[in-house]
């Protein structure tokens, strides 16, 4: 009985997790740690938010692992903060810090050293190596871009950076799988959207950047790297398109409490948990490419029901609404028929998308509308008043009245009104 055991013992083999190393900057350092964003504005201390790094750790943690986790900030005596082990998000980092660490010695750049150290030492202890930078390389440089001034050497200096990175990576270990993300554009995020509002000029930077990632791309085949596709996932997020998944629709803005159908963390820029969800996937699919790995996707139903917490036909009564108006762009956001209300306002009033018939003030200063009992678990329409355009309250108990076949009318002595609109989830 004892042989026999342990002949069944030997013969059953489990698959640990594959190690994966990280070099990266504040879009792979966890968001628990990235609080002046990753947080909401009611509670500062307590990330709401989580990235792709956070997500493979939780949700396939018997097929992937970045290593041991410290709780603590400051864990860490080197350029990490706390986080997982194999974990080197920095934030704020450009390709030209890892350079440095790369070339750091007890002559220069000696700070970096214990950096350089460490992780080289990990390099042999783990299955693959992910690279997640340049971002902050085309941020700090993008007003430049829109000029068409960009920096000296771009885009070959950050592919020179990058190389002293893998090369010391491969002179550690030379047949170590590695992963490269091209660079975002940018231009894509709500914050560069507003501080850049003309497409036009958005589109100078766009030109520079696609270049820089035909450069990275022919790059990474001739060192045997696979690319995943950052920028892919950025346009989108600039695209007029609704970003959908399955058929829930996320809106590619921020929202001060990182609600989970916002595509930005507050801060406009970092991508919030239901982005990541989609890096993840393409970091996974890159790993899979070229590790010859098989790492499980995040479907839309196990990101909307497990992960997101929306339920996955949240959006179907609105779909089947809009369906037979044949609208050219069906998002929530959209205002096909120019009145100023958006879909999501008509489907709340039950008006036609396709034709203006927006509520119109009366000769008596009061505002008539019709709401439609069925989609109030939907979403919510909520008069509000102001003096200056500005300050915008509720209204008072006799400011509103429900007539008698149900519409809702408002009067006030204050002379600016309007509806807002919002959904429940």
């Amino acid at each position: 009985m004892k042989i026999l055991l342990a002949l069944l013992l030997v013969g059953t083999a489990i698959a640990l997790p594959k190690k994966v190393l990280v070099v990266g900057d504040s879009m792979s350092e966890e968001y628990r740690f990235e609080i002046p964003f990753s947080a909401p504005a009611s509670d500062l201390t307590d990330s709401n938010t989580k990235n792709w790094v956070e997500l493979l750790a939780e949700f396939r943690s018997d097929e992937i692992t970045f290593g041991a986790y410290e709780n603590n900030a400051l864990s860490y005596p080197d350029l990490r903060n706390a986080g997982y082990e194999f974990n080197w998000g920095v934030p704020g980092a450009e390709t030209t810090l890892w350079s440095a660490v790369m070339k750091s010695s007890i002559f220069e750049d000696q700070e970096y050293l214990s950096s350089q150290i460490t992780l080289l030492s990990q390099v042999d202890d783990v299955d693959a190596i992910v690279i997640f930078l340049g971002g902050n390389d085309i941020q700090n440089n993008y007003r430049e871009l829109t000029r068409n001034t960009p920096p000296a050497n771009f885009p070959s200096n950050i592919i020179n950076q990058l190389d002293d990175l893998i090369d010391a990576i491969r002179d550690e270990n030379s047949s170590v799988p590695i992963v490269i993300g091209d660079l975002p554009d940018v231009g894509g995020t709500e914050k560069r959207r507003l501080d850049f509002p003309d497409p036009a000029i958005r589109a100078i930077a766009t030109n520079y950047i696609d270049q820089a990632n035909l450069a990275l791309r022919n790059y990474a085949t001739s060192i045997g790297a696979t690319v995943f596709n950052v920028s892919e996932l950025t346009t989108d997020l600039a695209s007029e398109n609704p970003y959908r998944i399955g058929n829930v629709e996320f809106f590619p803005t921020a929202d001060s409490e990182n609600r989970p159908r916002f595509l930005f963390c507050r801060d406009g820029f970092h991508p919030s948990t239901a982005s990541q969800v989609r890096l993840a996937n393409m970091v996974a699919g890159a790993l899979n490419t070229g590790a010859g790995w098989s790492l499980t996707p995040f479907s839309n139903e196990e990101t909307l029901t497990d992960i997101i917490d929306i339920p996955p036909d949240t959006d179907d009564a609105y779909l089947a609404w809009v369906a037979p108006f044949n609208l050219s762009n069906n998002s929530l956001l959209m205002d096909h028929d120019g009145d100023g209300l958006t879909q999501l306002a008509e489907f709340l009033l039950d008006h036609d998308p396709a034709f203006p018939d927006a509520p119109q003030i009366n000769p008596d200063r009061s505002l008539i509308y019709q709401t439609n009992p069925s989609r109030a678990t939907f979403g919510t329409v909520s008069p509000r008043v102001s003096r200056d355009l500005s300050n915008w309250a509720p209204l008072s108990i006799d400011e509103f009245q429900v007539l008698p076949d149900g519409r809702k009318k408002v009067t006030s002595t204050r002379p600016f009104l309007r509806l807002e609109f919002s959904l429940t989830r």
